[in-house]
């Protein structure tokens, strides 16, 4: 026996081994699509991060805010307080307030965020700030206050009350009315500190990432030093708030970039801080590895291209030597010889294919022969089947008609089936022209009209030139006499049966039509089931035998279609390929 794994030229193995190296190839293409589902998954951690990292910016925030707003109303009913709010005119000395002013700042400048705590005392027209010191009121005024921006009720990014020009966040403790005599706490924390407050809460490279902060009202201040946000962003964020009262991470397109917004609330105040930043840079390491594993891809891709082309001497060209020869043994060519000049496993191959086809041919030409018999055993037998019943039923209806002295009609009979059984004579051999196969069926509707006047009209036509093609004999006949039995089977009108031979896109197509009774949807999905059924030997009649003899005759491209026709009748069309009679 040949050892291909022992063989000290084996192509095949070397081929192999080679081809080893290819699994590289998907092997790379799994890194990538597992490098794009870590891109993803990284994207998710990376928001994850962000989104804990601002919850916890906003808690830490708002809680400030909360104790600076809550410090401001301890000062509210601070007694010190209540009583210089009281003091009636400017009885209060100067010096009273500068004590309660060291008192605030002390009280306010351990404080976290570098906020500046004002009391404002209407009645004295003076102003207590914790970084200031004491001032005149004017620039505190009632009116002032009321004519400005929204509620101070709330912590909001407004305009300084001391200095218009200047932005801060703001909060007011207290009333504001005419006649107000009890202290005014407000809070500013300006826009610089705002700014290094979010910049130290947000220790992150401040070039891949913008915190903001947004008041209730929309307004916002941003530290960008990246320069790719921009006030459309915080604008959404703020908008989504006021919208649905929750703030949820979104993604929008700044300078054709793509930036992930992640916001949260603050707890207590109302307030969103966020920070934004460019996904394309949070993921740049995933990325980076995604465009080396593309690079040793493309790399893998032409060394096995090149590998391929190395292979196709030793591998494909003997294999489609090979190939083509066994497509050629398919079609019937067994004169084919399979050349390869290469030692190898291939030209063994060769040598062996090569013996095979000669044996094969010496084989199918004695299986051929005994096929030939086969044939004409099977012929004869579908003849068999055929030809007796109308012969049995013809001579009792010649005994009636004598008997009943009807004797023209019995002579005519006779005629008719002297001339059908003539005409007959030779159903020994295979094929008939379809003019004489005609003359036959025409023969068999006389005898019916004479056993049964008047009731059946039948018509044919042939298209010119398809009178002398050969046909298995008795093959319309067969499909006809299945119409006389099945199609007319008791029914009492005038029955019509039409036959036509005509050509129809290279094919020849026999059609019979009747109009009796039709067939059933049961009866016709049998017969279409049973048309093709190979292994139904035991019982080969009718439809069947025709459709059997026809393939026979004109190999597998014939086919055979029963349709049922409105409102009444059944068409049987045989379609065979378009094949002249010898002669």
């Amino acid at each position: 026996m040949y050892n291909f794994f022992h063989h000290p030229k084996s192509s095949v193995i070397r081929t192999l081994s080679g081809g080893f190296l290819l699994v590289l190839v998907p092997v790379m293409i799994l890194c990538s699509a597992f490098g794009y589902w870590g891109m993803n998954n990284m994207h998710s951690e990376v928001e994850h991060s962000y989104r804990s990292s601002t919850q916890l910016i906003a808690q830490e925030f708002g809680s400030e805010l909360m104790r600076l707003q809550t410090m401001a109303a301890t000062v509210l009913i601070d007694d010190e307080a209540v009583r210089l709010s009281n003091a009636a005119g400017d009885t209060s000395s100067l010096y009273e307030f500068a004590c309660f002013g060291s008192r605030l700042r002390l009280q306010f400048v351990s404080e976290y965020l570098n906020a500046d705590a004002a009391v404002i005392f209407p009645a004295q027209k003076r102003v207590v700030s914790s970084k200031r010191g004491v001032e005149h009121a004017s620039a505190y005024s009632l009116e002032k206050m009321k004519k400005y921006g929204p509620p101070f009720s709330s912590w909001a990014i407004r305009p300084s009350l001391r200095d218009p020009s200047t932005e801060c966040l703001s909060i007011l403790i207290g009333y504001v009315r005419e006649g107000q005599s009890r202290p005014i706490v407000l809070i500013e924390i300006d826009e610089k500190s705002l700014i290094g407050h979010l910049s130290d809460l947000f220790q992150n490279d401040k070039q891949k990432q913008a915190p903001f902060f947004i008041d209730p009202s929309g307004k916002s201040i941003c530290l960008d030093k990246s320069g790719f946000l921009d006030s459309s962003v915080m604008e959404a964020a703020a908008r989504q708030y006021q919208v649905s009262g929750r703030v949820d991470a979104f993604t929008c397109s700044v300078k054709k970039a793509k930036v992930r917004v992640v916001p949260s609330i603050m707890p207590n105040v109302n307030c969103i801080v966020g920070v934004a930043f460019s996904e394309e840079e949070a993921l740049m390491p995933i990325i980076r590895m995604l465009w080396m594993l593309y690079a040793v891809l493309t790399f893998s891709v032409f060394a096995g291209a090149s590998y391929l082309l190395l292979a196709n001497r030793k591998v494909y060209t003997p294999v489609h030597i090979l190939i083509d020869s066994v497509q050629k043994v398919a079609v019937g060519d067994f004169s084919i010889r399979a050349i390869i000049s290469e030692k190898g496993e291939f030209r063994m191959m060769a040598e062996q294919f090569n013996h095979m086809v000669e044996q094969l041919d010496l084989l199918l030409k004695e299986k051929y022969l005994s096929e030939v018999k086969l044939k004409k055993a099977q012929l004869r037998f579908l003849q068999s089947q055929i030809n007796p019943h109308f012969l049995y039923n013809c001579l009792f209806g010649v005994y009636n008609m004598i008997k009943s002295g009807e004797l023209d009609t019995a002579s005519n009979m006779t005629i008719y089936l002297a001339q059908y059984y003539q005409l007959g004579a030779h159903l020994e051999e295979r094929n008939i022209p379809i003019g004489q196969e005609l003359q036959h069926i025409q023969l068999y509707m006389n005898i019916l009209k004479l056993r049964r006047p008047g009731w059946l009209d039948f018509t044919y036509t042939v298209e010119e030139g398809l009178n002398g093609l050969e046909i298995p004999s008795l093959s319309l006949q067969t499909i006809v006499e299945n119409a006389i039995t099945h199609a007319f089977n008791g029914t009492q009108k005038k029955c019509g049966l039409r036959i036509a031979i005509f050509r129809h896109r290279e094919k020849i197509v026999f059609r019979v039509e009747d109009n009796g009774s039709g067939i059933s949807e049961t009866d016709l999905k049998k017969i279409r089931a049973r048309m093709y059924d190979s292994s139904d030997g035991g019982d080969i009649h009718g439809l069947k035998s025709v459709f059997d003899r026809m393939r026979l005759m004109f190999g597998e491209q014939v086919d055979m279609q029963v349709t049922p026709l409105a409102p009444h009748g059944t068409r049987v069309e045989v379609h065979i390929p378009e094949r002249r009679a010898d002669g």
